[in-house]
Formats: structure tokens, C-alpha cells, sequence
């Protein structure tokens, strides 16, 4: 199984947020979780990190409905980052209904990972095998 150093959540609803963090805890192995309510903090949170402290996320689930910033307008900003490792990192798109159109623009923007919410340890650990087979 992979170890993360830093697992960033990026969800406007608090409470999927807190419940997402409790079970990835729980289901991955990661040195630090994070949480952000939009995109534009999670761009601001990536820009700012520090290398030294390995807290750049490796992994980033993002909600694609949210306000300020959502999901889609998240990751073309984050395909214009350029950042040490930015190749390594995974990023999971969540959403509350499965959406063809959403899968395909996501793809698109390189996204191999689409998951419905909530996430359940059974849909983690099939990403986690996903990812580990990589």
C-alpha cells in the first residue's frame, strides 16, 4: 500500500468533510490529512506548502460542485501549477451524482479517478488497490 504524506479534502459541506477525514484515517495510510472548503483555498494551500515539511498533498479529493472555486475550475488552475513532484500527485473527483459529462471533461484534464459520494472504506480501498497497481 502507498504512503502519503499529505491527503487534502476539498469540500464545501463541513460535515463530508469531517466524515471523509474520519474514514480515510481509518482506511489509508498518510502522515496528515487536510481540509479546505473550495478550490481557490486548495490552490492557495499547494502554492504555499513547504517542501522541506513534506506537506505538498499527494493525494487531493476534490468535490466538483462548490462554490468560490468547484471541482472542474480547481483542476485546470492546478494543470497550470508548476511545482516540485507535481507529476506524483493523485487527485480523486467526487461527486454527488455519477455524471458521463463530468467524467469525460475530468479525463480530459487528466484525471483518471472519479468516485460518487460518500466515500465508504469499500470505494477506498478499491482506489487504494487502484493506485498501488500503478
Amino acid at each position: 500500500m502507498k504512503d502519503f504524506n499529505c491527503t487534502l479534502l476539498i469540500d464545501d459541506d463541513e460535515v463530508c468533510n469531517y466524515v471523509s477525514k474520519r474514514l480515510l484515517e481509518k482506511t489509508i495510510i498518510t502522515n496528515g490529512i487536510q481540509t479546505v472548503s473550495n478550490g481557490l483555498e486548495a490552490l492557495r494551500f499547494i502554492v504555499n506548502y513547504d517542501p522541506d515539511f513534506n506537506t505538498c498533498p499527494e493525494l487531493i479529493f476534490v468535490d466538483i460542485n462548490m462554490p468560490v472555486m468547484g471541482g472542474i475550475e480547481f483542476l485546470d488552475s492546478f494543470t497550470r501549477l508548476e511545482f516540485l513532484n507535481k507529476e506524483k500527485v493523485i487527485i480523486v473527483m467526487l461527486a454527488s451524482v455519477y455524471n458521463e459529462e463530468d467524467i469525460d471533461h475530468c479525463k480530459e484534464l487528466g484525471i483518471k479517478h472519479f468516485l460518487v459520494k460518500p466515500l465508504t472504506e469499500e470505494k477506498v480501498g478499491q482506489l487504494i488497490e487502484e493506485i498501488s497497481s500503478q
